[in-house]
């Protein structure tokens, strides 16, 4: 066991260590530096207990080391809990395709329309005569409206001309006004390679005050159709429609 060191600093043997612990101070009239003494003193002290100072540096890195490994896991599950749009997380491919969309077997439509995937939800370019109004995500069902055009999410109403075609709009079945009477025409004035200017009103019959919307020809005069949409004329209220005799009959009904 050691039990005498003598340390020195760079103005010479100025201190004696005797045993571990005790210090004394010997001959400094030649100036001792009180700093060295200091620094031979800590340097003892760290000597004396190496063991400890070894403790104390693998105890400071280890907690460094733990905690930047702490730092990388977090990092790591941070970035691994949010999927890359598109990524594939249940082994079924990206999820952004039609047949895997935002999730594992989440089809997009194809009957209606042409789909395509966003990472989150179905979008479609519909077919003629279809309308995606329900586009709620994931929204799978498609094009599911057979209407030209939406009433918010829902479909429009399909209206009956009563002379074989059908109109569209967001009105309730049964909706007797000039204006509808007016898309009922346009209707069949559509089909006949015409136009909604071909469709005038009120027009009546000779004799009849019943107001309603006809098909006309050039002259302004009923051509075809007439729509009635208020009122009762031989016996019948809204909904009827007359050819353009006077008397008139009736042909049909629209709704």
């Amino acid at each position: 066991m050691l039990s005498v060191a003598v340390l020195s600093t760079g103005l010479g043997a100025c201190a004696v260590v005797e045993g571990l612990t005790q210090y004394s101070k010997e001959d400094c009239s030649q100036g001792c530096d009180e700093g060295g003494l200091d620094a031979a003193e800590a340097g003892h002290d760290a000597g004396s207990n190496p063991d400890g100072a070894a403790d104390g540096g693998a105890g400071d890195g280890g907690a460094g080391n733990a905690d930047t490994g702490s730092d990388v896991a977090d990092a790591s599950d941070g970035s691994s809990s949010v999927p890359e749009s598109g990524a594939d997380t249940g082994g079924c491919g990206p999820l952004d395709s039609v047949d895997h969309c935002g999730a594992c077997g989440v089809q997009c439509n194809k009957t209606t329309g042409t789909p395509s995937c966003t990472g989150a939800t179905c979008t479609y370019v519909c077919t003629a005569g279809h309308s995606d109004c329900n586009t709620a995500p994931p929204d799978t069902d498609g094009c599911e409206c057979a209407t030209p055009g939406c009433c918010g999410s829902s479909c429009q109403t399909s209206h009956a001309d009563g002379v074989g075609q059908s109109y569209f709009d967001c009105n309730p079945a049964a909706t007797y006004t000039e204006a509808t009477a007016v898309s009922a025409c346009t209707a069949y004035a559509v089909s006949v390679g015409s136009s909604a200017a071909s469709c005038v009103g009120p027009l009546t019959c000779s004799g009849s005050p019943v107001p309603t919307v006809c098909f006309t020809n050039t002259a302004g005069k009923c051509a075809n159709y007439c729509w009635q949409y208020t009122g009762v004329y031989a016996d019948a209220g809204p909904g009827a429609v007359w050819d353009c005799a006077c008397p008139a009959h009736r042909v049909g009904s629209w709704n």
